[in-house]
């Protein structure tokens, strides 16, 4: 599934092989063999940290990563990248507004300012998750 996430936003084809890098440790790796196949990997390796440039996901508490060097337009990527920053900060900026209204926080119902304080907390993880992508390209 997020073999398949990485190639629909990147808009890599699926004939195109990928590498897939397992940060520190190997879980599946006597399933390797069929899960390059189903997945269309050139190779699962096992590596002490990600490339450089590359998209990461977590399964647990193990890191998954498919370098991207030549696969993708770096430049473009980041543009978008910048773009979905600029939208989160700006979304951030409104929910802690709304926070900051003691009548809002006082009037509203606690499952309403709840569900605000969830929206800010997301919205923050992105944010570093962004920044971390866009410092490490």
């Amino acid at each position: 599934r997020w073999l398949r996430t990485v190639r629909n936003q990147r808009n890599i084809a699926p004939r195109e092989t990928l590498a897939l890098q397992v940060v520190e440790a190997n879980p599946v790796a006597a399933l390797d063999s069929l899960v390059a196949k189903m997945a269309g990997l050139s190779a699962i390796e096992v590596v002490a940290a990600k490339a450089g440039a590359s998209a990461s996901w977590l399964v647990g508490t193990t890191e998954y990563a498919v370098p991207l060097g030549g696969l993708i337009d770096l430049e473009a990527e980041r543009a978008k990248q910048q773009a979905e920053l600029t939208r989160l900060e700006g979304f951030l900026a409104s929910v802690e507004k709304k926070l900051s209204n003691e009548r809002f926080v006082a009037h509203a119902p606690a499952a309403v300012v709840e569900m605000e304080r969830k929206k800010k907390a997301d919205a923050e993880s992105k944010i570093a998750a962004l920044r971390e992508s866009l410092a490490a390209m």
